[in-house]
């Protein structure tokens, strides 16, 4: 049973609407459209700031995705040239040179070079080399389009190989492979690989021969 207040209420509603109809009528009326308005407002709200979290959302990710771009075109990538063998065989004055060059826009930064040598046979594969960045600083720096320029010097093999690796249409082979180490201009640490085989009378840098594996980069 409801209390006084209320049974009072709803008979002033039905006096009301009983002496005035169409007074109450238009009164029941702006009370529904007022309900709907506020419904519309709050349903308004929601999606505006559902749409706010996605604009924020999609904003982000085009900062970051040009950022990313952006980094890619500009950074330093540095790559290897080789030349030939000079004194092959001489273990005093043989020497290989290689060349450093930054084809990107920026600087590479603390270039460092692991160089290896070894003999191999034809089809053998060379073990790789862990990438291990050095932690040194203020080494060199390689400006874009700039070359550095990398000796080699002395041999470390027996007589018997290197007579091998010299004889025309040899089986042997020299390989001259190893990991360069950068930093480019955005902090970002990056190393390429390199591998060159030589063999033959002729060990110039048009019979330099890359390898099948250890020329990859980051």
């Amino acid at each position: 049973m409801g209390t006084k207040e209320e049974y009072d209420r709803q008979k002033t509603e039905k006096d009301a609407a009983t002496e005035h109809p169409y007074t109450y009528k238009i009164l029941g009326w702006w009370k529904n459209i007022g309900n709907k308005i506020a419904v519309i407002a709050l349903v308004s709200n929601i999606v505006l700031a559902a749409g706010t979290v996605g604009l924020v959302w999609v904003t982000h990710n085009l900062v970051t995705g040009a950022d990313t771009q952006s980094r890619r075109q500009l950074r330093a990538y540095v790559g290897v040239i080789p030349d030939g063998i000079e004194n092959f065989g001489d273990r005093k004055t043989q020497s290989f040179k290689l060349t450093r060059k930054n084809y990107g826009a920026t600087p590479a930064y603390d270039v460092w070079i692991d160089p290896r040598q070894t003999i191999i046979h034809i089809g053998d594969t060379i073990q790789p080399i862990p990438i291990t960045p050095p932690n040194i600083t203020g080494t060199f720096t390689i400006f874009p389009s700039a070359e550095l320029p990398y000796y080699s010097n002395g041999i470390n093999a027996t007589d018997k190989q290197i007579a091998l690796v010299r004889e025309a249409g040899s089986e042997f082979q020299i390989a001259y492979y190893g990991i360069i180490y950068y930093r480019d201009a955005f902090g970002e640490p990056h190393y390429t690989h390199y591998c060159w085989l030589f063999s033959g009378p002729s060990m110039t840098a048009k019979e330099a021969n890359g390898c099948l594996g250890h020329n990859d980069s980051n």
